[in-house]
């Protein structure tokens, strides 16, 4: 038991809303994701359908079943919940405090859920472990508009041939919405490049067919798609640099956060430390189009 376990009462769903609202009960759904096990679950819901209610009832539920759910009373801190922006989050914390109080009564020393955005979360992973893979814990992070100047400086002062007809300006805005997405997928400059080559040779070695506008020549669209991916090579050396000068510089971004804490979660001090601190964890409106973001949390 910690030092700040609140001691549970074991009431259902129902008993706990009533205490917070007597003329709001839970509908059938709600009454059982807040009185799920603590095996994995999915829930699916719209807006509008009473999500955050929802999340805010399942910590309370958390903390006063939790001799049974955990075999010892726990403190609400113990409670991790990650929602995708700030504003969410900081609705889900006061939603969660006001709950929290109806439940077990005022007490400004108790703590309250850890409730934070999937980027702040692995930022502070990365603050904190860091150093365990050379990471700077004290690495800025960039502003859009930092981002932009440094992909300015990288194309501006870029000496090598880019094979592409694209205008700077389209190639200072790509150069980092394009690394960002990368790291999102875990796809690496190189590979990037790789596979880019080797889809141009083989649409070059397609047999050319005759009546097209200029004889001998690629179709017009396959020649659009060529021209698309020799613009995706340029963009491969150009991210590699300005990754580069990032790590010089010993800043980051919000996607190198998630990257970064996605390899920390790899090793196994770092799992230990990060499940000794939650008993249970809560992700809203979860992001599975980021590879980065399936990998931190599956590897803790």
């Amino acid at each position: 038991m910690t030092a700040f376990a609140v001691a549970g009462h074991g009431r259902t769903p129902d008993e706990i809303a009533h205490l917070i609202d007597p003329a709001r009960p839970l509908t059938s759904e709600q009454a059982t994701i807040v009185g799920a096990d603590t095996a994995p679950m999915l829930v699916v819901a719209g807006a509008g359908s009473g999500k955050t209610e929802t999340l805010s009832l399942r910590m309370a539920y958390l903390v006063d079943n939790a001799a049974r759910l955990f075999g010892t009373d726990i403190s609400p801190d113990e409670i991790l919940c990650l929602t995708f922006t700030r504003k969410a989050a900081a609705e889900i914390a006061d939603r969660a405090a006001v709950r929290m109080d109806a439940v077990f009564g005022a007490d400004p020393g108790r703590p309250l859920p850890t409730v934070a955005t999937y980027n702040a979360f692995a930022g502070s992973l990365t603050s904190e472990h860091g150093l365990r893979m050379g990471v700077d814990p004290d690495s800025m992070v960039l502003t859009d508009a930092a981002l932009w100047q440094l992909a300015s400086s990288v194309v501006d002062s870029w000496t090598g041939d880019l094979r592409t007809d694209a205008a700077v300006s389209t190639l200072v805005a790509a150069v980092p919405r394009l690394a960002a997405q990368a790291r999102d997928h875990d796809v690496a400059a190189a590979a990037l490049r790789g596979w880019c080559l080797e889809t141009l040779a083989a649409i070059e070695s397609l047999p050319r067919r005759t009546g097209d506008d200029v004889p001998g020549t690629l179709p017009g669209d396959l020649r659009r798609y060529a021209g698309k991916l020799r613009s995706l090579v340029a963009l491969a050396d150009l991210i590699e640099e300005y990754d580069r000068r990032k790590r010089a510089g010993s800043t980051i971004d919000f996607s190198d956060q998630v990257q970064l804490a996605g390899v920390l979660a790899a090793l196994p001090v770092v799992q230990a430390i990060e499940r000794s601190r939650y008993r249970a964890v809560l992700l809203d409106e979860f992001q599975d189009s980021s590879m980065a973001q399936i990998d931190l949390f599956e590897r803790l």
